[in-house]
C-alpha cells in the first residue's frame, strides 16, 4: 500500500506541475495575442494616415481642376478607366502632362503606386517617394515579423518563449 500511495503522490505532483505549466503558457499566449490586434489597428490607422498624407501631398502639387472641353480638337480620355472626359469632370494633370479623372488617379495612388499610370514617371519628388516607400517597407517588415512569430508558435507550441520588443 505504501508503494501505491507513493506512486499516486508522484503522479499528483507531476499533474500539478504540468497543469501549472499549461496555465503559464496559456497566459503568455493570451498576452502576446492581445498585443497584436492593437498593433494591427494601430498599423491600419497609420496606413490610412500615411495614404491620406500622400494624397494630400499630391493634391498640393497637382490640384484637381474641372475639365472644360472647349480646348478644341478631339476630347481626351482617362487612361485608367478609358472613358472620355466630359464637361465638369474633376481631372488631375500630372507633370508629365497626362490627365486622369481625379478619382481614378487617386485609386491608382492608394495602391502604393507613386508613378503616372501611363509613363511611370514619379508624381512627387524622389525624396517624398523614397520616404513613402521606406514607411511602406517598414510596415511590411512588421507584418512579416508577426506572421513569422505565429508560424513558430504553431510549430513549437508551448516550448517557444517570446519576449516582446519595443
Amino acid at each position: 500500500m505504501g508503494k501505491v500511495s507513493e506512486f499516486l503522490s508522484k503522479i499528483y505532483t507531476i499533474a500539478i506541475c504540468l497543469f501549472s505549466i499549461f496555465v503559464i503558457e496559456l497566459t503568455i499566449l493570451i498576452q502576446s495575442l492581445s498585443r497584436y490586434p492593437w498593433r494591427r489597428s494601430h498599423r491600419r490607422a497609420f496606413e490610412g494616415t500615411k495614404r491620406n498624407s500622400l494624397l494630400s501631398l499630391i493634391d498640393a502639387q497637382h490640384p484637381a481642376i474641372r475639365y472644360s472641353g472647349n480646348s478644341g480638337g478631339e476630347s481626351k480620355e482617362c487612361a485608367v478607366c478609358l472613358t472620355k472626359f466630359e464637361e465638369g469632370d474633376e481631372v488631375r494633370e500630372l507633370q508629365c502632362n497626362h490627365e486622369f479623372h481625379k478619382g481614378c488617379l487617386d485609386q491608382w495612388l492608394e495602391r502604393d503606386q507613386v508613378t503616372c499610370p501611363l509613363c511611370r514617371r514619379y508624381v512627387l519628388p524622389e525624396e517624398d517617394v523614397f520616404e513613402h516607400r521606406l514607411w511602406s517597407s517598414e510596415d511590411e517588415l512588421h507584418r512579416d515579423e508577426a506572421q513569422f512569430v505565429f508560424m513558430l508558435y504553431a510549430m513549437y507550441g508551448g516550448s517557444l518563449h517570446i519576449t516582446p520588443s519595443g
